[in-house]
Parts: structure tokens; C-alpha cells; sequence
């Protein structure tokens, strides 16, 4: 048989010989190692001789180095033999590099002298990846190998663990003839025919055990004529490294390539061949790949077995040259999603990773091929696919020919500029786009050749809601707004109580590292359907469900008990990113969130994804337990108050999201009401909303989700009764204003407080409002209760303590009372004082004070309570909350007074120093200045620090504060985005929380 050189050079590789033994296997090694001069070369015995003792050295697995035969025919490369070692089973070759029959494996280079990522890139491992040189999955393991393959390097193939492109064999421009076509694609035949056809082979049978299971030893490795195999541990007697056979398949890249095929190979003899090789590895452990921690490096035959009992010489088969570049399809080499364009356009700019759009707005990719775009030759096809498994009937699998212009509404691609080997193309998605993430697939067809590129993490796109564009559920037609709610990253949480409101500042961060990924990854998470992750209705109710841990194992865990260990008390928080971040490496629930925490999550994963959100506090918040509309307050015949099961939070904080709500009535679209803090279970589990805030406004408690119980929180009525000593209920009262007071959230384009109440209800008493209770009562399971007393009073009361009291200072409450009648009235008073958990639960008795009271006919009298910061502070907890509680008998006209003043203790604030003006990139220092207000010794003392764009969170633990005492701490900070930007801090101590401070700083 013989095989032509590309100048015409006849080359023999098989005389016909069939006789065995050592010194035919030292025969073919000798004529594997290199022939053929020029001119016919020479095979003298003693070159035989020489080159078989230096390949036996590499059989052996010694590590001397030995020096290969330089041929000097067409068609040789250049090669040097060395040792190579395995160790822990990661391989790390010697130089290992010889000449092939028709193509080299390697030319201008000196190998792996330090393992693969050494290998210099001016070979190249020909076929081994395919023309373009990373079609290979490995390619981002082994990346300096995979330069200057092959001419005919094969298409590779799309098997995503051992596909070896167009086989290890040859390939390399000066070495002519590469590497075969189809690569490897188990378990079709297509694997063998990239070694055969490639002419220079270099097989491979197992790197093994080694990196990972890329290559799998019971899998065909591709290889070629005059090939040299590692880790082939069969017999060489029954080896003929010369013969060379291609498999009975045809040739999917190149059909003309080869010009004879035997008819004697089957899949069952390829089969029975690596059965055979997994028996002996199995069964012959001395002969492993990585026996002593060595290679082994074989001469193998470079085909398969035909038959166990013998082997047939096969006709000549004559080799022709690939064809050239030109000629093969149109390959891409890269995807650049020009992030700075298209973010600027798509308001995505400040997202530090991935390539992140908006639906329903045109995005642009540059495209790069290997040679010159024709674009009336060539056709491009853009693909996107969403999840696992993408298909056309889902949505997650659009296909898109690149035509001239962009279609509107629809998934659609045209072509926008081109130049040599680049291509502008535009993209666009409908704007009720499945949101998350996509692979980008691009096809070419040229003369009836087609490519695919792979599906990799770096050719993705993510897609956002849209709230810029007017057919986006989420269109919010104010820019103010949206770049308050959308693209704004720090905030406000207001707390406290009606009376005396507070506010911390929030970092939602929503543009921080990772935080798109676990924003992506809770609604992967949820299981949510793929089409259902277009509709912000749905998404925005997942996401109520997934930030609190109660059902799937989201973000955050609550905790309202005031024994934070095992985690973190809910007001060391400053923001929404460590907590994420947090959950993103852990992969587990945090510890531990209250509502202001659950509603920052939340706003920040509403954004991230492009939804308009904002974190909302209500005041007064009611919780009413058995949907009667109203908020029931129960007490004894002694004035003792007895637990209804309702409450009432001093505040309680949510969130509100903007959308169209196009699965209700028209009218009910804008905010709507949405909380994640595990209240009560709406179909089954721990979310609330989305709720239209419309609907709440007028009563409309009948529409979805969750009305009622939103309605009860802002607008209950509270009522009183009296249980009396046979347990009869009598109602003493009704309290019209009593719930839903001052809602708060920051104001667009400022830090000032923007009071929302008007957007849930109309103004306290007036018809309407009135109209809209009585509409929600009648919904509830209590319709009835709602009927009105006449009520007899004739002696006015009214509680109340000091205004802004200080933690630290003493406590004054007064009970006032005013009698308007012309007679004297006697009147049985009962006040105490408890510290409270901010939702409404009782911590602890602080005091109390009985005491009868005469008032004279159209007099005033009053009761005073005062209790010192000794008597006080070790009751307080969290949000340092006292309510006091005045309750009241007029004898004469059994007329029965409850009332409140909830009031929180103020905390000293944290002063925050730094330049305020800071340039990109440079680092500055900052400082936390706190002084200690108390009389008595802090320990357990952290501050946080944070600031999106400035600085990660980050926590600083100090000794404990003296009374008196003032302490600074120092953080260093290197701005890593430009514009105004905020430094926030908090400290927490085991006597004072919700201490925090912020400077605002401008970063150019």
C-alpha cells in the first residue's frame, strides 16, 4: 500500500508482511518513529536499530530523555521524545512530539516540558480541536495548546466531556494532511474516522483517570497512519501500526477525503476491540496507563481489529490534501456583546458581570469569523436558548435568520454592518420575553456547509423586565422614578413608631457582584414555569415566597425573638448584598431577618431583575388573624387587657412593585403591594401580593392577591370590648384612625420621607372612606361586626409621653383626662408600662400605677408615671419600643377608656468621615466616631461599613466602650465606580442597635 506526500512523494507503509514478534513490533515502531528521506531516504538496520531502542525507552517509561529521528520529508515535523510522569493522577507530559506519516503532530516546538498549559501555541495539537482550534470543551482547561491546528483539523464535535475535534492526528499547516472530519462523537464510528483520515496520527487511549474523565479509555481515541498511541495497553503481537484503515461511515466534512474504505470493518469488531481493552485493564492492573506513577507510551496499530484470529492487508488507499480553508464552512471565533453600547442603551451599565439587556429593545453583537463574511454567500442564523432543555413549543428555543431588518414585537436578528471578518447584527426580543438567562448559538451556511458554535457560559445574554419600554408590563412612563426605583442603590428603611419615626439607610446594591446570579438562581429555584418568568405578576409573588425561608429554603430566616445566636441580629444589617451574597456561597438560608430586612431583599432582587420596587413602612400596621376586617382588643372587668390573637405592629414594612395587572378588571394596574416577611400563607405557603393598591384604596377585597389581609393592615377599625365576669362581650368602642398611619417611603430623587397613606386610603372619616370599610367588612367572615355604639362619654382622655426621649434619660408619661359634664365624676385609672417587640408582642413590665381620680364638674385632672434608664434598660430590646397603656372607669357613667402611646427611645447616631469628593480607583480613609451615651460599660461591639460602588460589607469587632467614652474606627475604601455614592455604617452592642450614620460622596 502507499500513500502520496502533498509534492507527489510516494511513501510505503505496508510491505504485506504478516509474520509477528518482537522484531516486526521493533520494526514498526522503527517505522513509526520516521522515514523517508528525500529522494527515498534510507532504513538502514542500524537506523532501525537506533530509533526501536529509543522508542523501547519510552515503552518502559523511562524519564531519560531520548532524542527522535528529525525527518527531513515532506509531511515530518520536528519532534523530540522525553519521559513524561503522572502524578495523583493528573498527567504531566515530557516533550512529546514525532513525525507522522502525512502531517505532524506538532511543528516548531519543543513540548510540554512543564505539562499542557506550557505547550506552546505554535503547533498546536492539530486535529486534536479542529480547524478553528476550540472545539474542545477542554479548551479552557488546556488553552495554550489550542493554537495554529491543522489546514484539515476536522469539525470537531459537539460531545461535551471526550469529543476530541478531528482526532489527535496530524494536522498542522507545514505538516500537511490534519486530523480527520467528525471528530469524536461516541458512540458513532465518527471517532475513528478523524484518526484514519488524518493520516499523521497520534492516538490516544487514555489521559485518563486522569484530567477529570475528559478522555475516556474505553472510548475509540482518534488516530492515524504511522500514529503513535499512549496508554494502549494490548499486545503488540497482535498490533500493526502501519496498516491503515478507515471505518465503513461516511465522511460529514469532507466526502472526496478519502478514496477507499474497507468493507471489512464493523461495529461489532470495533465494539469487541475496546470490550477486549477494558478486560485487560481490569484484569491486568501491571499494565495501566499510570501503573508506578507512569505513562506508558506504546507504538499501537492505526486501525481496529478486524478479527481476533488474524489481520488482512488492505488495498492501497491514497490520501489526498484537505481542502483548503476557503473552501470549508464559515467558523466563528468570538461573540463580543459590546457591554458599554448596548448597557448604555438599555440602562444595564452598571451590572459589573454578564451581558445584561432588556426585553423588547434592540441589543448589538459583533461577530468574528475565521475568514472574510460574504454576505451574499454566507447566511447567519442567531439562536437563543433558555434552561436546560430548550424547545421551540416552550418559547426557550428561538431560532432567528439574520435578515435585513428587525421585525417589532418578536424575537428577530438583521444584520447591521460588516466588514472583513466581522459582522454587526442586531437583536431584539419581544417585550414579554421570557426573563433570565439565554445561550446565543450562531449558525453559518455557506455553499451548503453549515457551523454551529458551541454553548459556553461567556456566549450568554441575560434579559431584564423592561420598564423603558411602553409595551413591557412594567412600563413606568416617569424617568424620575425609574431612576429611583429601578436603578437607584441605596435607600431608606423607616421604623419606629407614628410619633417618633426613624430611618436607617439601606444599600439594595442591586448592581453588586453576584447579585443577578442569585437573583437568577432563586427563581431558578422556584421552579416557577419558564413561560411564567415574562409575567412580572407571577415573578413578583415567587419572589415574595423565595426570599423568606418558611417554604423552599430561600434567602432569609425570621426571627422575632430576640435570641439571635447562630446568626445575626436583623439590625446589624446595612443591606441587602451580604445577606445575598451570603446565601449565593452558602447555599443556605440566613440568619436572621425581620421586615425591614425581608422587604430590602426583596427590593433588591425586584430591581435587579427590572421590576420598579420600592421598600414601603406602615405604621400602626395592623394583623388581623381571623379576616374580619377590624382589629379586636379585648379586656377584663379589672382593666387588664386579655390577647384577641390580632395586633398591631408599630410598623411594619413591605414592598411595593410596579406593573400592569392585565389579569384584573381595568384600573387595578400601577403599585401593587407585595411582602415577603412570613405572615400568613396564601395558597398554601408564605407569600403575599401582588395586591393593587387601588383595590385596597376602595375596599376591593375580593380581587387577588391577598387584598383582605393588606386592607385589614392599613385600614381595620379597632374595636374594643369588655368582657364582664359571666364572659359576655360588650363593645365599648371604635377607633377609626387607629390603624395604617404615616406610610413612608423614600422620595424620589431625595432623601426626604414621601408619606404614601393617601395612595391606600382615603382621609380618615370621610365618606368615601367610610364607603370603602363598610365594602371590605361585609367581604370579611365578621359582617356584622362593623354596626356601631352609641357611645356615652362625657369625660375626655388622652395618654401620652414625653417627645423625644434619648436612651439614657428618664421616661415621663401623663395621663390626661378632662371632664365636660356639670357633674363630678369619679374615675378608676390603670397604666403601665412594657417594653414591646416592635410587633406588637409584650417583652417585658417596666411598671404600672393604679390610681383613683376625682374631677371636679368641667375639670381636668391627670396621672403621672416616671421611670429612670436603671428601671428601664435591661428590659428593652430590639427597636427599643415602650408602650404605655392607660386604661380607665368612669363609676358614675360606667363609661370605659383604653388608649396607647407606643413611643421609641431614641439612639445617639454614628458619625461618618471622609473626603467627600474621591477619584476613581484611589483610596481613601474613613472613620466611625461613636460615643458611648449610657452609664454603663457596651460589650459584644461591631460596626458595619458598606457602600455599593465604594466598599463591600464589611464587619470591624472592638473592645467594649467605658461610659462616656468616644471611640473611632478606620476603614479604607478604593471607589470602583464613578458618581454619587453613599457610605453607610451601623453599630450594635448588647445594650443599644439601630445606631447608624451615612456620608454621601461623589466618586469621578
Amino acid at each position: 500500500m502507499s500513500i502520496r506526500m502533498p509534492d507527489g512523494t510516494p511513501v510505503v507503509l505496508n510491505s504485506g508482511t504478516e509474520s509477528g514478534g518482537d522484531d516486526e513490533m521493533a520494526g514498526r515502531a522503527t517505522r513509526a518513529a520516521g522515514r523517508h528521506a528525500p529522494g527515498g531516504g534510507t532504513n538502514s538496520a542500524s537506523d532501525r536499530s537506533s530509533r526501536y531502542n529509543r522508542l523501547s525507552e519510552l515503552m518502559k517509561g523511562k524519564r531519560e530523555a531520548a532524542t527522535a529521528h528529525q525527518a527531513q520529508g515532506p509531511g515530518y515535523n520536528r519532534g523530540t521524545y522525553t519521559s513524561h510522569t503522572t502524578t495523583n493522577n493528573s498527567y504531566q507530559p515530557g516533550s512529546f512530539m514525532a513525525g507522522g506519516a502525512q502531517g505532524g503532530y506538532m511543528a516548531g516546538s519543543t513540548g510540554f516540558s512543564s505539562g499542557y498549559r506550557s505547550a506552546p501555541s505554535g503547533g498546536g495539537f492539530g486535529g486534536y480541536t479542529g480547524a478553528a482550534g476550540g472545539r474542545f470543551r477542554a479548551a479552557d482547561v488546556f488553552p495554550s495548546v489550542f493554537g495554529g491546528t491543522g489546514a484539515a483539523g476536522g469539525s470537531g464535535s459537539t460531545y461535551p466531556r471526550a469529543g476530541m475535534g478531528g482526532g489527535f492526528g496530524g494536522g498542522h499547516h507545514s505538516g500537511g494532511l490534519g486530523g480527520g472530519h467528525a471528530g469524536f462523537a461516541p458512540p458513532s464510528a465518527a471517532g475513528f474516522q478523524g484518526g484514519f483520515s488524518g493520516g499523521g496520527g497520534f492516538g490516544l487511549n487514555d489521559f485518563s483517570s486522569t484530567t477529570d474523565g475528559l478522555f475516556d479509555p474505553h472510548r475509540p481515541q482518534n488516530f492515524g497512519p504511522g500514529g503513535i498511541r499512549m496508554g494502549d495497553p494490548l499486545d503488540f503481537d497482535d498490533l500493526d501500526p502501519l496498516t491503515p484503515v478507515t471505518p465503513d461511515i461516511p465522511t460529514p466534512s469532507f466526502p472526496d477525503h478519502l478514496r477507499r474504505q474497507p468493507a471489512s470493518f464493523t461495529e461489532t469488531t470495533r465494539t469487541s476491540y475496546f470490550d477486549r481493552f477494558k478486560t485487560s485493564e481490569s484484569s491486568s492492573p501491571k499494565e495501566s496507563v499510570t501503573q508506578n506513577g507512569e505513562d506508558h507510551l506504546f507504538i499501537s496499530k492505526a486501525y481496529i481489529e478486524l478479527e481476533r484470529g488474524g489481520r488482512k492487508n488492505l488495498n492501497p488507499m491514497v490520501i489526498q490534501e484537505p481542502p483548503s480553508e476557503d473552501d470549508g464552512p464559515l467558523k466563528l471565533t468570538n461573540i463580543d456583546f459590546l457591554n458599554d453600547e448596548n448597557g448604555r442603551a438599555h440602562h444595564t451599565d452598571e451590572f459589573e458581570e454578564h451581558n445584561v439587556v432588556r426585553r423588547g429593545q434592540p441589543f448589538t453583537v459583533e461577530l468574528r469569523f475565521e475568514k472574510t463574511y460574504d454576505e451574499g454567500e454566507d447566511k447567519l442564523k442567531v439562536e437563543l436558548h433558555f434552561g436546560d432543555n430548550p424547545l421551540p413549543n416552550k418559547g426557550t428555543l428561538l431560532r432567528m435568520p439574520v435578515g435585513k431588518s428587525l421585525e417589532d414585537g418578536k424575537f428577530s436578528a438583521a444584520l447591521d454592518s460588516s466588514e472583513g471578518g466581522y459582522a454587526k447584527v442586531k437583536i431584539t426580543t419581544p417585550p414579554d420575553a421570557i426573563v433570565g438567562k439565554y445561550h446565543v448559538v450562531i449558525e453559518t451556511m455557506s455553499d451548503g456547509k453549515t457551523f454551529r458554535s458551541r454553548k459556553t457560559d461567556d456566549n450568554t445574554v441575560v434579559v431584564l423586565f423592561n420598564p423603558w419600554v411602553k409595551d413591557d408590563m412594567t412600563y413606568l412612563d416617569d424617568d424620575a422614578q425609574l431612576g429611583e426605583y429601578v436603578l437607584n442603590e441605596h435607600g431608606y428603611q423607616y421604623y419606629g413608631t407614628s410619633r417618633r419615626i426613624g430611618k436607617r439607610p439601606w444599600n439594595f446594591g442591586q448592581f453588586e457582584p453576584k447579585i443577578l446570579d442569585v437573583c437568577l438562581r432563586l427563581l431558578d429555584r422556584s421552579q416557577i414555569k419558564a413561560e411564567s418568568r415574562g409575567d412580572a405578576v407571577k415573578v413578583s409573588r415567587i419572589v415574595s415566597k423565595m426570599v423568606n425561608s418558611a417554604d423552599d429554603g430561600g434567602v432569609l430566616t425570621g426571627n422575632w425573638s430576640g435570641n439571635y445566636a447562630g446568626g445575626r441580629s436583623p439590625t446589624a444589617w446595612n443591606g441587602s448584598v451580604e445577606i445575598l451574597r451570603q446565601y449565593y456561597e452558602r447555599n443556605r438560608p440566613v440568619c436572621y431577618g425581620q421586615c425591614w430586612v425581608f422587604s430590602g431583599v426583596m427590593t433588591t432582587v425586584l430591581r435587579c431583575l427590572g421590576i420598579p420596587a420600592r421598600s414601603v413602612t406602615n405604621y400602626d400596621s395592623a394583623h388581623d388573624t381571623d379576616v374580619s376586617m377590624t382589629i379586636d382588643n379585648y379586656m377584663d372587668h379589672n382593666l387588664r387587657e386579655i390577647d384577641g390573637g390580632d395586633s398591631v405592629w408599630n410598623f411594619h414594612v413591605w414592598n411595593e412593585a410596579w406593573m400592569a395587572r392585565p389579569d384584573l378588571p381595568e384600573g387595578y394596574g400601577g403599585w401593587q403591594a407585595v411582602d415577603a416577611t412570613p405572615q400568613e400563607t396564601s395558597d398554601g405557603v408564605y407569600c403575599c401580593g401582588p395586591c393593587p393598591i387601588s383595590a385596597v384604596k376602595n375596599g376591593h377585597v375580593y380581587l387577588p392577591y391577598d387584598t383582605k389581609f393588606v386592607f385589614a393592615e392599613v385600614n381595620a377599625d379597632k374595636v374594643y370590648w369588655l368582657v364582664d365576669r359571666h364572659k359576655n362581650l360588650r363593645k365599648l368602642r371604635t377607633r377609626k384612625a387607629a390603624i395604617g398611619n404615616k406610610m413612608s417611603t423614600k422620595a424620589v430623587g431625595s432623601n426626604a420621607r414621601h408619606d404614601l397613606t393617601e395612595n391606600y386610603k382615603y382621609p380618615e372619616g370621610s365618606d368615601q372612606e367610610r364607603v370603602a370599610v363598610r365594602t371590605a367588612v361585609s367581604h370579611g367572615l365578621k359582617p356584622n361586626t362593623y354596626d356601631d355604639v352609641i357611645e356615652d362619654e362625657d369625660v375626655e382622655f388622652d395618654v401620652h409621653a414625653d417627645d423625644e426621649i434619648y436612651i439614657g434619660q428618664n421616661i415621663h408619661v401623663t395621663l390626661s383626662m378632662k371632664n365636660t359634664s356639670s357633674e363630678p365624676r369619679k374615675v378608676t385609672t390603670h397604666l403601665t408600662a412594657r417594653a414591646m417587640y416592635y410587633t406588637g408582642v409584650p417583652a417585658h413590665d417596666i411598671g404600672e400605677l393604679e390610681k383613683d381620680v376625682f374631677i371636679p364638674p368641667n375639670g381636668e385632672a391627670s396621672v403621672e408615671m416616671t421611670f429612670t434608664p436603671r428601671e428601664y434598660l435591661d428590659m428593652l430590646v430590639d427597636q427599643a419600643i415602650v408602650k404605655i397603656h392607660a386604661m380607665a372607669h368612669v363609676d358614675d357613667t360606667n363609661q370605659v377608656y383604653s388608649g396607647q402611646d407606643d413611643f421609641r427611645l431614641m439612639s445617639p447616631d454614628l458619625t461618618v468621615k471622609a473626603p467627600t469628593k474621591m477619584t476613581l480607583g484611589e483610596q481613601v480613609t474613613a472613620e466611625i466616631e461613636f460615643t458611648n451615651p449610657l452609664d454603663v460599660t457596651l460589650s459584644m461591639v461591631e460596626f458595619h461599613i458598606e457602600g455599593p460602588g465604594l466598599q463591600k460589607p464589611k464587619k470591624i469587632s472592638h473592645t467594649p466602650i467605658k461610659p462616656g467614652e468616644t471611640v473611632k474606627v478606620t476603614e479604607m475604601i478604593t471607589p470602583r465606580k464613578v458618581g454619587k455614592k453613599t457610605i453607610m455604617a451601623s453599630f450594635t452592642s448588647n445594650k443599644l442597635t439601630q445606631v447608624t450614620g451615612e456620608l454621601d460622596v461623589v466618586v469621578t
